[in-house]
């Protein structure tokens, strides 16, 4: 890459930055312009339809309330899979400004982990959906899932080299213990 060319991207990404902090009013991402107890009651009464690819519709529903705490499920409208459970945690920035967390489970798994960060994209888009009063773009969903994937990317394939690798000395371990009979042949 030549120097203009590094130095053009370096500006577009400033600029870039500093339009998306000034969007958030300078608060960060996951900011929005509404007192806390307002952000925090529109988002208890929560819940979005939107397509899921070919597996139906995806529900987002708001379930229950404590405090700054807000729990939501994820379904899919199908008789498998399972439902997902997240939480979104509302917090003041200032009296003008609330700051909202999506939160799913800890992974105990690259595989995993990489899931429920998916998740948490889906919870994240939920509400901007439902603090703006619009639909879900599922679009932007299924971006924000594939950059998510992109991102975990090598630690679920370092994650898989490792059970294989478990595999194949498993499978080595064994091979001493063959059924056949002492010429090789298990016939």
């Amino acid at each position: 890459m030549n120097t203009m060319t590094k130095r053009g991207l370096a500006i577009a990404l400033a600029t870039g930055a500093a339009a998306l902090t000034a969007a958030c009013g300078g608060h960060g991402p996951n900011s929005y312009l509404m007192p806390k107890e307002a952000v925090a009651a529109k988002l208890a009464q929560g819940e979005k339809t939107y397509p899921n690819g070919s597996t139906g519709q995806r529900v987002i529903r708001s379930t229950s309330r404590s405090g700054d705490v807000i729990k939501v499920r994820l379904s899919v409208t199908q008789d498998y899979g399972t439902d997902i459970n997240c939480e979104m945690h509302v917090e003041a920035i200032d009296e003008d400004w609330t700051r909202v967390t999506p939160k799913c489970d800890e992974g105990r798994s690259a595989i995993e982990t990489t899931v429920l960060e998916m998740m948490e994209k889906e919870v994240d888009e939920f509400v901007i959906a439902v603090l703006h009063d619009r639909p879900i773009d599922h679009e932007k969903i299924a971006l924000r899932r594939g950059a998510v994937a992109i991102d975990n990317m090598g630690e679920m394939r370092r994650e898989a080299l490792e059970a294989d690798q478990a595999m194949r000395e498993a499978q080595a371990d064994n091979s001493g213990n063959s059924w056949g009979n002492s010429n090789g042949s298990n016939w």
